[in-house]
């Protein structure tokens, strides 16, 4: 048969789906929304799910949004600003991931200015601090400034413990400081030492290990480091949360949960093995396949995927993007094109459409036949409704095909890490 044959079969089939405004009207394949519902909301939405059964949870908010706890002045991340943080942090991230030094700087904080906050007690009395909190590190820290724990204890400069320390310094001899670099430029020093650190109403951790900072960045009060080294929350807490813990990141104008322990939501998880991957500090699976719209592509056999709370955007291989760009593009032929962001080259005006619209639904097939829907907000980034980009870019690092899955793309997701049992596990989430 003629190709112009082909050509109008598409063309008809694409009237078919589409209503009078130009609206796809195929749920299965699209996300179909009110055209405001993109932009977040300026008044906070308080966390309105299943209180965790866990005595050890915690709110999740986030750091530029009207939810903060540390203040918000009303101004949403531009384009520009969210590439600027998510860059150095992921070139950083791809670095680590083909190193098998687990001290390579593995466990180092790697942006500053991380998407999420929640809300922890340090030391006797108990001093709660507003810290970020990172899949993506290990090392927790907070600000020495005002700290005055009667049950706090410094590690001596020559003890073993100190000698398995990373980024050790003896600018503070006798005790055991640290003096650590960002991947962004940023500096925090201290000393490495040992107190309690409340996990909720009725739980704490005596004996906790971690840097107390002299030297931070002014708006920041630390970082809870849930990565895989030994000195990471999780790993020094194992134990006592049965080995795992959870989470569902928020929209930045809503609440969601961070829970040490078992999952309330376990009976409606799927789960995907947990990559054993040479890169020891950070979570990865292997992601198989990418749905968009009624299109499959094959991401490859045993392709690593990074779970990263940290990162807003996702990255995907140069080859997988191209192919996953073409069928958004296809998806959106009924909107116009807007001029591109930095760094965000598929971008469409929405504004003229009435009041709905549509964009092609995102599907991530993992291992072991699971599957994640992403919500509209992971698979767009919406400066407003005349500027809208696809939220997925090709990494710029060379090296391996590694996936890296921001923030944006576990949006509204149950997400549970199991190191114990070797795997992760999805599902819908109530934030």
């Amino acid at each position: 048969m003629s190709s112009s044959y082909f050509s109008f079969a598409i063309l008809l089939f694409t009237l078919l789906i589409l209503d009078c405004d130009g609206l796809v009207e195929d749920e299965e394949n699209y996300h179909i929304f009110n055209i405001h519902s993109l932009l977040p909301d300026t008044v906070c939405s308080p966390y309105n799910g299943s209180q965790p059964t866990s005595p050890s949870s915690f709110n999740i908010t986030h750091t530029n949004g009207p939810c903060s706890p540390l203040g918000w002045n009303g101004h949403w991340p531009t384009f520009d600003e969210i590439l600027q943080q998510d860059l150095p942090r992921v070139d950083y991230l791809y670095r680590q991931s083909s190193s098998n030094n687990s001290f390579n700087g593995a466990i180092l904080p790697v942006r500053i200015d991380g998407n999420y906050l929640v809300s922890v007690g340090f030391g006797t009395p108990r001093v709660d601090r507003h810290v970020l909190f990172d899949t993506g590190s290990s090392l927790t820290w907070t600000s020495c400034h005002g700290y005055h724990s009667h049950s706090y204890s410094r590690i001596p400069l020559d003890s073993r413990e100190c000698n398995r320390l990373p980024f050790k310094t003896s600018a503070y001899h006798p005790a055991c400081g640290y003096d650590a670099h960002y991947s962004d430029g940023a500096r925090i020093k201290g000393i490495f030492g040992h107190d309690a650190l409340a996990l909720g109403p009725s739980e704490a951790a005596s004996q906790f290990l971690f840097g107390c900072s002299y030297e931070h960045p002014d708006r920041d009060q630390g970082l809870l480091g849930l990565g895989r080294s030994w000195i990471s929350l999780f790993e020094q807490a194992r134990e006592r949360f049965d080995g795992q813990f959870s989470y569902c990141l928020p929209t930045p104008s809503s609440v969601g949960h961070l829970t040490l322990g078992r999952s309330q939501y376990a009976h409606s998880l799927s789960f995907t093995p947990l990559l054993d991957y040479r890169d020891k500090e950070h979570y990865y699976v292997e992601l198989r396949s990418i749905v968009i719209g009624r299109h499959t592509i094959n991401i490859g056999c045993c392709t690593p995927a990074m779970l990263d709370s940290g990162a807003t955007l996702t990255y995907l291989p140069p080859a997988a993007y191209a192919e996953l760009r073409q069928w958004f593009m296809e998806g959106m032929s009924m909107y116009p094109r807007a001029p591109s962001a930095r760094g965000l080259d598929t971008c469409y005006d929405l504004s003229g459409h009435g009041e709905r619209a549509s964009i092609p639904r995102v599907t991530l097939q993992f291992a072991g036949g699971v599957e994640v829907v992403v919500e509209k907000e992971g698979t767009v980034h919406a400066a407003d409704v005349s500027s809208v980009c696809l939220a997925i870019v090709p990494r710029r690092s060379q090296g391996e095909e590694i996936v890296l899955l921001g923030s944006l793309v576990q949006i509204r997701k149950e997400v549970s890490y199991r190191p114990n049992a070797n795997r992760v596990g999805f599902g819908p989430g109530d934030c």
